[in-house]
């Protein structure tokens, strides 16, 4: 029988796991739990308006979280940190909010009406 030392790199925000640490340095920068992420949707350095949107999320008021980000993936922290702060009955202000919906949408807001395939 053999056995195995191995060394792991874990997010300090979400706990994910990762082999090597220039991945996990990676992760880091834009996981969804970092309120100081990087977002690679929009780009966008959200560390000014996260804590907005996660008020906006506790309190339920959509409008005023999309006029904030229209990024999914953006929303979809916000979400996250609110669940982290508040528990889950955030999620009952968010009913209807699909995250594949909202990012293909977010996506073809931006093409024109010959890239869009139905």
């Amino acid at each position: 029988m053999k056995t195995k030392h191995v060394l792991r790199y874990f997010c300090d925000h979400c706990g994910r796991g990762h082999s090597k640490k220039p991945l996990c340095l990676e992760h880091e920068k834009s996981c969804a739990l970092n309120p100081d992420r990087v977002c690679k949707v929009c780009d966008t350095i959200t560390n000014h308006i996260m804590p907005l949107m996660i008020e906006d999320v506790i309190d339920g008021d959509m409008e005023k979280l999309k006029a904030l980000s229209d990024c999914p993936s953006c929303i979809m922290a916000a979400i996250k940190l609110a669940r982290k702060r508040s528990g889950d009955e955030v999620l009952r202000f968010l009913p209807d909010w699909n995250y594949k919906h909202e990012l293909r949408r977010y996506h073809r807001k931006g093409m024109s009406a010959e890239e869009i395939e139905f």
